[in-house]
């Protein structure tokens, strides 16, 4: 049995979950600003009904930046624990 651990690719997926956040965090920037511009203009019933929407809205983005955050970080921590874990290994068997 043989176990093995892709450094490249433990790299390329931390990343991609930092790069797929800060993305996620540019989007919901934008569209907040754009919806801003505009949201002045609403009242009564339409802007109880988009307020609704938006708290909702806002709670799921949240709870998707946590995730990918916490993704983020697990793969970061199992990159080091593998990483390190490589260099004891080599560490041992490598004659003085």
């Amino acid at each position: 049995m043989q176990i093995e651990a892709d450094f490249q690719v433990f790299e390329d997926t931390e990343r991609s979950f930092r790069n797929a956040l800060q993305a996620l965090n540019g989007v919901l920037a934008k569209l907040e600003r754009d919806l801003n511009v505009h949201l002045a203009e609403w009242d009564g019933p339409a802007r109880r009904a988009y307020q609704e929407a938006a708290d909702s809205w806002h709670a799921s983005a949240r709870d998707l930046a946590t995730e990918l955050d916490r993704l983020h970080r697990h793969v970061g921590l199992a990159h080091r624990n593998f990483r390190t874990a490589h260099e004891a290994t080599l560490r041992m068997w490598t004659p003085l």
